[in-house]
This record gives structure tokens, C-alpha cells and sequence, in this order.
């Protein structure tokens, strides 16, 4: 669970904190991650997890918290998405 809650974070921070030239491709690459991040996060949601952004104040990488109702919750750092961060760039 905790690697499909890194992949949906990983990908939602490329989509919102990137800006970048708008090409053709960009604009492509764009939507199918909205896609995928929408298909993440409905299997999370129906598993019970819910996902909130917030900020460092130090840092301009954001942190997420991924909370469940009866497993507690996971804190997600820029040091546990780089890695898939890296991947998808």
C-alpha cells in the first residue's frame, strides 16, 4: 500500500509543481498523469485512505499524510518520493 500511496504522491507533485514550456508532449504527459493520479487515488479512497498535502516551511518540496480509519497514518517525505519522482521525469 505504501508504494501505490509513493507513486500517486510522486506523481501529483510533477503535476502541480512543475511549470515548464507548454509543448505538445508536455500537455500529453500532463493529462495521462491527471489520469493515472485519479485512478490512484479512487483505489486508495476505497481502501479506506485519505490523502493531505502540506508544505515544509523550510523546503519547497510539499510532505503528504495518508490517513486510514483503522491503520492509523503514513507520513510521506520528498526523501521517500525522489526516487519515483526521478522515474517519471
Amino acid at each position: 500500500m505504501r508504494k501505490q500511496i509513493i507513486r500517486y504522491v510522486a506523481r501529483y507533485t510533477l503535476l502541480y509543481s512543475e511549470r515548464r514550456p507548454a509543448l505538445p508532449w508536455d500537455s500529453i504527459r500532463d493529462i495521462l498523469i491527471q489520469a493515472q493520479c485519479g485512478i490512484i487515488e479512487n483505489n486508495l479512497f476505497l481502501k479506506g485512505w485519505k490523502i493531505t498535502l502540506y508544505h515544509h516551511r523550510d523546503s519547497a518540496y510539499p510532505y503528504f499524510i495518508a490517513k486510514h480509519k483503522y491503520r492509523g497514518s503514513l507520513r510521506i517525505d520528498y526523501i521517500d518520493y525522489q526516487q519515483e519522482l526521478a522515474l517519471i521525469k
